[in-house]
């Protein structure tokens, strides 16, 4: 979108020295800001985007040394940096977004199903394991079950067995060491 003709702008530019500087930004955002957040308005998506880019054009302006071209065409100068500043921002957007963009190609894409040499790993050592748990006791095995499967803290199963919480942990122990044990030696 392209902003409205730019004509002098009375009363704006009047002599400006260096102490009246901030006097003539505030002068020109005054009579200004409006329409150029409506032309901003149109070119960026969110409000918070318009009020940097429009924050941008003011402080360029105070940075200025020669504020020659602008005191000629104000509301012109002010459109055309602002329109730069908009394609500035748009262009590093582009780049950004290039970065995040990686090909298919160059990257491998995991498969959800386990390869058959991971699947036939995990079988053998679930048999490994079924193993050793048969090879507990009756109670180590009813302790592992209460806790691992139905999820009953030591203090339930102790309640539940009449057993002591230290006898259950000490039950535990026995069992995850066998276990280990177990799998640690087929490997």
């Amino acid at each position: 979108m392209t902003p409205p003709p730019a004509r002098p702008a009375a009363g704006l530019h009047d002599e400006v020295v260096p102490n009246e500087r901030a006097e003539f930004v505030r002068r020109l955002y005054t009579r200004h800001n409006p329409s150029l957040k409506r032309f901003l308005g149109h070119m960026l998506r969110s409000p918070e985007d318009v009020a940097e880019v429009i924050q941008d054009v003011y402080l360029r302006i105070i940075r200025q040394d020669d504020l020659d071209k602008l005191l000629e065409y104000p509301r012109a100068y002010l459109f055309r940096t602002a329109t730069n500043l908009v394609r500035d921002r748009l262009r590093r957007q582009r780049v950004r977004m290039a970065d995040f963009q990686v090909p298919l190609h160059e990257h491998e894409i995991a498969c959800p199903v386990p390869s058959p040499e991971v699947s036939l790993h995990w079988k053998q050592n679930l048999e490994l394991l079924k193993s050793a748990l048969r090879e507990l006791t009756p109670l180590e095995q009813k302790i592992f079950l209460m806790h691992r499967i139905r999820r009953l803290t030591y203090a339930q199963i102790s309640e539940e067995l009449g057993l002591s919480v230290r006898s259950i942990e000490r039950h535990m122990r026995a069992v995850l060491i066998h276990c280990r044990t177990r799998l640690e030696n087929s490997q």
